[in-house]
């Protein structure tokens, strides 16, 4: 498939990225990291390692599915909006998990991580544990 990139190693996205139109495939133990500051829509992320978001940009997950052994959100936004499955997804100091997709999975908001469900006042979904660690904020916007 010419718009699929696969990679058994370690892929590290940077530059200019505003849009990723191709699918990324990992491979087991293979880490896909994100370190652009520029706001970006992933069209899909399928890998059985580690996906790392350490850029500040906001990472907009809308087109398709997103799949990964592991998520560690470091800094910047990450916006599930559409079906995402991870054994384990971890926001963390300096992160911000949003959107108004479907998470399939356990969710960490560590020390300094921050959920806010939805893109203004909207649901995020949830389906396995949610951990809200000493330190982490839930920002809920609420209407008067």
């Amino acid at each position: 498939d010419p718009s699929a990139f696969f990679s058994p190693h370690d892929i590290n996205v940077i530059g200019n990225t505003a849009n990723i139109n191709n699918t990324v495939f990992g491979d087991i133990g293979s880490t896909v990291e994100f370190t652009d500051n520029t706001d970006a829509e992933l069209n899909k992320i399928d890998t059985d390692g580690t996906f790392v978001q350490s850029g500040s940009a906001v990472l907009n997950v809308k087109n398709n599915a997103f799949s990964a052994a592991q998520v560690e959100l470091n800094n910047g936004t990450f916006a599930a909006n559409r079906a995402l499955t991870a054994t384990t997804l971890n926001v963390n100091n300096g992160a911000t998990l949003r959107g108004n997709g479907n998470i399939t999975g356990t969710v960490n908001v560590n020390n300094g991580g921050t959920i806010a469900p939805g893109n203004s006042i909207d649901t995020l979904t949830v389906t396995g544990n949610v951990n809200f660690n000493t330190g982490s904020t839930t920002a809920i916007e609420i209407n008067e």
